[in-house]
């Protein structure tokens, strides 16, 4: 029976937005074609890691009056057979 390695990166989102300003309208296939998460998924995909989730990290300023949370980067799940 195989066993399995796993492994989780976090990918911060780069933003200059304050929590005062917009919220930011971050497109995650913008982020993909522009490279920023591509070379960390080829770099893991070169290691033999298979990606199996991703998952948001949303958070609100504290001292934020807005109504809703900005995606601050995503969690990403791996798994390779050891």
């Amino acid at each position: 029976m195989p066993k399995y390695l796993y492994k989780t990166t976090f990918v911060e989102i780069p933003s200059e937005k304050k929590w005062y300003e917009s919220a930011p309208r971050t497109d995650p296939h913008s982020l993909v074609r522009s490279g920023y998460f591509k070379d960390h998924l080829n770099e893991m995909g070169d290691e033999g890691w298979r990606l199996v989730t991703v998952e948001a990290l949303n958070t609100a300023e504290p001292s934020s009056m807005t109504p809703f949370s900005m995606t601050r980067g995503y969690y990403f799940f791996w798994m390779k057979e050891s």
